[in-house]
């Protein structure tokens, strides 16, 4: 379908909805509890990510779908903005980076 007009407001609902998701993969980028394991987070947080692009076309079951915290959000705009998973995940994010906040002050790290 072409030529479809999506208010402006919509737009940004669908643009806006994966930030959720995304504090969660940023909160486990910022862990710094174990430095040499940084790489090893980064590519599962993005192989977890990928699950529910891929996932549902592998007919991967319902449980390793839900892995993935974008598999939590509406699908915005076609559904309405759902608070509670968006909310669990910001919290979720930033609890996560405040303890990898807490870990790396910890660690001997000497700026130049």
């Amino acid at each position: 379908m072409t030529n479809v007009g999506v208010p402006f407001g919509d737009a940004m609902a669908a643009m806006l909805n994966p930030l959720s998701a995304a504090a969660v993969v940023a909160g486990l980028f910022a862990l710094g509890v174990v430095p040499r394991l940084t790489v090893d987070i980064s590519v599962t947080a993005t192989g977890v990510s990928l699950l529910e692009a891929l996932g549902p076309g592998l007919n991967l079951p319902d449980w390793l779908l839900s892995v993935s915290p974008f598999h939590h959000l509406a699908a915005v705009p076609a559904e309405s903005f759902a608070t509670t998973p968006a909310a669990v995940m910001v919290a979720t994010g930033a609890a996560l980076a405040f303890v990898g906040h807490l870990f790396f002050d910890r660690r001997d790290v000497v700026s130049a």
